[in-house]
């Protein structure tokens, strides 16, 4: 019998608990604990996947790219506490909009919402879910993944599309004619036209410097924009109405709510580079092939620094932790007690496809939400974490239920203090001679 391979959100559940036991854990006696409570995992969990996990349930800060803090160039995570400054302007939230209806197919089961100016589209139940129920499985519109990964693909030993590693020795597996690229099927390397002549080394030599240096920074969301800038050029405009309906927060908005300076040096030097992998003789070439020409305000878009900084938005707010970014998936919306669960089920043959389960029954007109949070946390930090994006407070149910009891407790506390205090009062004035 094969050993079991437990799932992200499983792992993470097990990390979670053995924390508020055991405090402080470095990374190789956390695995320790793992293993000693599951032994059945052995082989199958490693150092390595138990520090992804925990990455993960943070959302990679390395999707916000480098900043600058105390003049040293580092990754900013997201939870770290920092006191906020003062409001004194209009609020700022992510702004969205709606897909279009081609972009988009539908579970029978789900509709899509817009709900307010904050809070944007989101989705709804058309009917009662039963608590297991999967109502959807997604592949990613684009996927920049994980480094380790991304690493795999560049020895040739993960399908350059789909990301599955695969065996030497399989006779399924294709390579690209122009690199080393290669691919786990015929499907994959047919699908991987819609992105990967203009980032392929034989055919457009201007994208490797814009490669190595995402690699270099770990900055993920400048991965994932190179993919879907690809796409965008050569796919047309109905890419771009994709791209542009994406929830987005621009780069000095995100970094002036997290009170840390950006590194604006780094950002004009990516966008050169990014600039010049897409307008390089050979792009231009590829993209004229394609035939699906974009208009001068789409160019303007994609290739001004402004327009640049906001697609680096999009991509963080957008992407799942992994590096994927799934159409139907960008419509959820968070809660600190969702009704589905986020699951990769089919690891051995489609490492990238995600399943949407519903972790308890859902009624009809009910929204569909997943947590954007590590959900572990108390509702102080919660709240902050998604305040740094953009989000402002969250207001669902358990949020609010904490709040209460927190207020509740405090004010306990405070009547407590009083009659100490009264007390204490009545022993002084006694003691003087002055209670009469």
């Amino acid at each position: 019998m094969s050993a079991t391979v437990p799932d992200d959100e499983t792992i993470q559940s097990v990390i979670s608990s053995i924390h508020s036991a055991l405090p402080g854990l470095g990374t190789a006696k956390l695995h320790t604990a793992v293993i000693d409570a599951h032994p059945e995992w052995k082989g199958v969990v490693g150092e390595k996947r138990i520090r992804r996990v925990m990455a993960n349930s943070k959302k990679d800060a390395e999707i916000e790219g480098p900043i600058r803090e105390n003049d040293a160039l580092t990754t900013k995570p997201k939870t770290k506490k920092k006191k906020k400054a003062k409001v004194t302007s209009r609020a700022t939230y992510p702004t969205s909009s709606l897909l279009p209806d081609s972009a988009l197919t539908l579970p029978l089961s789900v509709a899509v919402r817009y709900f307010d100016k904050q809070k944007g589209k989101g989705l709804v139940a058309l009917r009662r879910i039963e608590e297991g129920e999967t109502l959807w499985k997604e592949d990613p519109w684009i996927l920049a993944p994980e480094w380790d990964i991304f690493d795999l693909q560049q020895r040739a030993v993960a399908c350059a599309h789909c990301t599955t590693p695969f065996s030497q020795s399989s006779a399924l597996v294709v390579s690209c004619q122009h690199c080393s690229a290669r691919y786990c099927t015929r499907l994959c390397l047919s699908r991987s036209a819609s992105t990967h002549p203009l980032l392929c080394p034989g055919q457009n030599s201007a994208s490797v410097p814009l490669l190595k240096q995402a690699r270099s920074l770990a900055w993920m969301a400048l991965h994932a924009l190179s993919r879907a800038t690809a796409r965008v050029l050569l796919g047309g405009e109905q890419e771009w109405d994709v791209i542009k309906a994406m929830a987005e927060l621009g780069m000095e908005e995100r970094f002036q709510k997290i009170h840390v300076t950006p590194e604006r040096e780094t950002w004009k030097q990516v966008w050169k580079l990014y600039v010049d992998a897409f307008r390089s003789p050979q792009a231009l070439k590829i993209v004229a092939k394609a035939k699906k020409p974009l208009g001068e305000q789409t160019e303007q878009e994609l290739f001004s620094y402004e327009g640049f900084l906001r697609g680096l938005g999009r991509m963080s707010l957008n992407l799942e932790s992994h590096g994927g970014l799934y159409l139907l998936h960008s419509h959820l919306n968070h809660s600190c007690d969702p009704n589905l669960s986020i699951r990769h089920l089919q690891q051995s043959s489609a490492l990238a496809r995600i399943t949407v389960i519903a972790k308890r029954a859902i009624l009809p007109d009910e929204e569909l939400t997943i947590t954007y949070v590590d959900p572990s946390l108390g509702v102080t930090q919660r709240r902050q974490a998604l305040g740094e994006w953009g989000f402002g407070d969250c207001t669902c149910p358990r949020c609010d239920g904490e709040v209460a009891a927190a207020d509740e407790s405090q004010e306990t506390k405070g009547d407590k203090n009083g009659l100490d205090l009264k007390d204490l009062e009545r022993e002084l004035k006694e003691g003087l001679g002055l209670w009469g």
